[in-house]
């Protein structure tokens, strides 16, 4: 479990740098994934420390707005996968454009 959200973060960190084609191509390969929901748990989580971690910061690396908007647009796509029939993919690819 240890080495599963390790490996999630690393590419996390990885689409945070990559270009808008990268991102959706991501988007593609994980959509199907069965923990699809646990690897959305994962950043949430990293990026909830991202925010606290802002926080301390007088000067935080990345825009603490920023944060805030995927943690929202995170927590959306998560209930729209739980509660509707929603178009997984799309979904992911809408998650993406906040990157």
């Amino acid at each position: 479990m240890i080495e599963a959200r390790a490996k999630r973060i690393k590419e996390l960190n990885g689409l945070l740098k990559s270009d808008l084609a990268s991102r959706f191509q991501y988007a593609k390969n994980i959509f199907q994934e069965p923990n699809l929901k646990d690897i959305l748990n994962i950043w949430l989580a990293y990026f909830r420390e991202e925010l606290l971690n802002g926080l301390k910061l007088q000067k935080p690396v990345v825009s603490m707005n920023k944060i805030k908007n995927i943690l929202r647009k995170i927590q959306t796509t998560n209930s729209l996968l739980e509660s509707t029939n929603i178009n997984t993919k799309l979904a992911l690819e809408i998650l993406m454009l906040e990157f």
